[in-house]
């Protein structure tokens, strides 16, 4: 599990009024592992309705109160938080980074 919003303050507030459909474009790069041991910290480029707000944010490995615990190593659900506000969730792709 990890997030963002106590490791770096977005560049800018681009956040459109409230029930006005917002887009995000995330970039993860997850963290680097090599037999069990991390290599390379994830890091995260987050651009929300069009504006850069985080660029190559390193990201500490289980940096959340709601991770599920396990091996960080292994792959894992990805979860959608929405702090107690109404918010509708759709258009969501997954798509392999390439190097």
């Amino acid at each position: 599990m990890m997030g963002t919003r106590r490791q770096a303050t977005p560049r800018v507030n681009a956040c459109k009024a409230p029930t006005i459909r917002q887009s995000h474009d995330i970039d993860l790069r997850a963290t680097g592992f090599q037999a069990g041991e991390e290599v390379a910290p994830a890091r995260v480029s987050v651009d929300h309705n069009g504006l850069p707000i985080r660029e190559g944010v390193e990201i500490p490995v289980d940096n959340t109160t709601a991770g599920l615990g396990g091996d960080p190593s292994a792959p894992g659900p990805i979860l959608l938080q929405d702090h107690g506000n109404p918010v509708q969730f759709r258009n969501i792709w997954l798509l392999p980074l390439v190097d």
